[in-house]
């Protein structure tokens, strides 16, 4: 069954809308089941050849351009899309003669989702799903989230196999009223084994940075907040950098103003970053809030992280709290106080025997767990016995 896997990411502009969490999470897959040794062919749109040189190159994918004339329509680029998708699809599985399909659960295509699947009843479907819309329609009713979730189960259930990232999201689909007949497994995120930064950059002051997309569900306040008190009264030479763009960038630039301890990167290239960091002196951040998608999801950021060998200061919530350890792999503060937050500071600032012993021990459990290869090696031992 697992000979050859065709892998379903199915959104015109899946991976044209530039670098985020579900490219990374893509690109992932695509690697880990390789390194297994599985040939693995990703259709999609286009893209995706932006990211050849990340991937193996046993790696094989199909781009499904949209055409120039039906970008400029809305109600029908999706529509025409997925049928193209649909068709090429059908072309590639008898080509190939695949018997497993991954595809990457879309609210948006659903419908196309469950079409796919009766016509290709005879191939083993796994669905990966990352979130569901209705963890993400808080302003609706709840009568209607429940009918948005039935609904989103529905689909779900006419799968072989569903993969989910977190308890959390095990927990709803199989315990919510009408759970998901079909299996389910959770397939925790994962980052790439060449991630490690192996020289260290030429830094004379720490540094604390967050690298990622600036989005709201980060709490940007707070960090920048208790790391200016930090400043002022306990060490003037410290650093705040910030890479990355987003909702949030205007509003971190007014707060930081002109204070030349804190910069403001921008967007960036992760290659080109690593060669700017030190393991030895730099401190990464994860500033999540106490609720939203944190406590649902599985930080990507979080792997991505460990994957470089840098220690991590992080919010302790959700699937954070299950792979980090305080003080052992990691420093963990309370989301809801600042002093939780500049005790950690402090203590990953002045400890230097702590930090680098954190830093070996959480790129060491990094390479034991959390490594693509490892995470696509749980899903295909789970083939092995379908």
């Amino acid at each position: 069954m697992k000979n050859n896997i065709i892998y379903i990411l199915p959104k015109y502009n899946f991976f044209s809308n530039g670098r985020r969490g579900r490219v990374t999470h893509a690109l992932g897959v695509m690697e880990g089941i390789a390194k297994n040794n599985v040939k693995v062919t990703a259709i999609s749109g286009c893209g995706l050849d932006n990211y050849k040189n990340e991937l193996p190159n046993t790696v094989e994918y199909l781009q499904i351009p949209l055409g120039k004339f039906f970008k400029k329509i809305p109600g029908l680029r999706c529509v025409i899309w997925n049928l193209k998708l649909l068709i090429q699809l059908i072309i590639l599985v008898r080509k190939k003669n695949a018997k497993c399909i991954i595809i990457r659960y879309s609210v948006s295509n659903c419908i196309f989702m469950y079409l796919m699947r009766k016509m290709l009843s005879n191939v083993f479907w796994i669905c990966e799903v990352n979130s569901l819309a209705f963890h993400q329609l808080h302003a609706l009713p709840e009568k209607l989230k429940r009918t948005v979730f039935f609904c989103e189960k529905l689909i779900l259930s006419k799968m072989n196999l569903v993969t989910v990232v977190s308890n959390k999201l095990f927990m709803d689909i199989k315990n919510y009223p009408r759970p998901v007949q079909s299996k389910v497994i959770v397939l925790h995120n994962a980052s790439s084994s060449d991630n490690f930064i192996s020289n260290n950059a030429e830094t004379t002051r720490k540094r604390i940075i967050y690298m990622g997309i600036l989005q709201s569900y980060y709490d940007f306040d707070m960090l920048i907040d208790v790391f200016k008190d930090f400043k002022n009264k306990i060490n003037s030479k410290i650093e705040l950098h910030i890479y990355g763009d987003g909702p949030q960038y205007e509003k971190i630039s007014r707060i930081v103003g002109k204070d030349d301890n804190v910069v403001l990167h921008g967007r960036y290239d992760l290659h080109t970053v690593k060669d700017q960091i030190n393991p030895s002196k730099d401190i990464f951040v994860l500033p999540y809030k106490s609720r939203g998608l944190s406590e649902i999801g599985s930080p990507i950021k979080l792997y991505e992280y460990m994957s470089l060998g840098v220690p991590t200061i992080a919010a302790s919530v959700g699937q954070i709290k299950e792979v980090l350890i305080h003080k052992d792999n990691s420093y963990l503060y309370d989301p809801l106080s600042k002093e939780s937050l500049l005790n950690c500071i402090k203590l990953a600032v002045n400890d230097d025997d702590l930090r680098e012993n954190i830093r070996k021990k959480v790129r060491n459990d990094f390479l034991e767990k959390h490594t693509w290869q490892k995470r696509m090696k749980e899903l295909l031992d789970v083939l092995e016995n379908e």
